[in-house]
């Protein structure tokens, strides 16, 4: 957990030691354990969390970067990178996933992936509150407050951008004017091919196209390196593995 709703006033930190880290683990769930739960995230940040995960083995497991929930504000934000991600000895559809994005600004890159029995096979992004309620939070629907409503009910698109989107919108004077942050996703692979950030696909076919509405390719999220003055990533490793502030 971050500190909440103080986290999404603020401008982003995005490549400075302003997050928790998490560096140079493996983290391994047995395929007993993938197999009896199904749902088995590693890191799960929320309510304004800010994470960096990276020069990791992650197996047998994901990560799940979470929107709002009932009585909490989503991840802000979670750099994601030169981890690797494998399965062993799981059944077909287990893990559910690697990447899971349903709030924040993420950047993933130079991540690998190896398995063939994943569920969900690309870097998935997520917007459920695009057409339904999550507890006080609400729907976005053009008439919500917390929401930028930019664009207005009744029209396509209405209430983008969103409180805590993927895509991470903001409102950093306080003034109802939301920033919209873009994430971005860049050289990773699966299974040696190009893996790519990619919006669900909901059962109802409305729900998908609503959600696209919201949170759109090439401009809340990029296939492609960000421009350097946007990010750039903190030394690695940290200083505080040696000691240093």
């Amino acid at each position: 957990m971050g500190p909440g709703k103080v986290a999404f006033t603020k401008p982003l930190t995005l490549g400075t030691a302003q997050a928790v880290y998490f560096e140079d683990n493996e983290a391994r769930f047995s395929p007993e354990v993938v197999e009896a739960t199904g749902n088995n995230p590693w890191i799960v940040p929320y309510d304004g969390a800010r994470v960096v995960i990276r020069h990791n083995k992650i197996i047998n497991t994901q990560l799940e970067i979470y929107r709002v929930r009932p009585g909490a504000y989503g991840c802000r934000s979670a750099e994601i990178y030169d981890n690797i991600f494998s399965t062993e000895g799981a059944k077909m559809g287990r893990p559910q996933c690697f990447i899971g994005i349903s709030g924040g600004v993420v950047m993933a890159f130079n991540n690998t992936v190896t398995g063939t029995t994943y569920n969900c096979r690309t870097i998935e992004l997520m917007h459920d509150r695009a057409f339904h309620a999550i507890g006080e939070f609400g729907v976005c629907d053009g008439t919500n407050p917390l929401d930028g409503n930019q664009i207005p009910a009744g029209q396509k698109g209405a209430g983008y951008p969103a409180i805590g989107q993927p895509g991470g919108a903001a409102d950093v004077d306080g003034k109802g004017v939301f920033t919209p942050t873009p994430c971005y996703a860049w050289n990773n692979t699966y299974n040696g091919a190009r893996l790519n950030m990619t919006l669900r696909r909901w059962p109802d076919p409305k729900q998908t196209e609503r959600q696209a509405e919201i949170v759109k390719e090439g401009r809340d999220f990029f296939n492609e390196k960000p421009p350097e003055e946007y990010y750039k990533p903190y030394v690695y490793p940290h200083p505080l593995q040696a000691g240093k502030r």
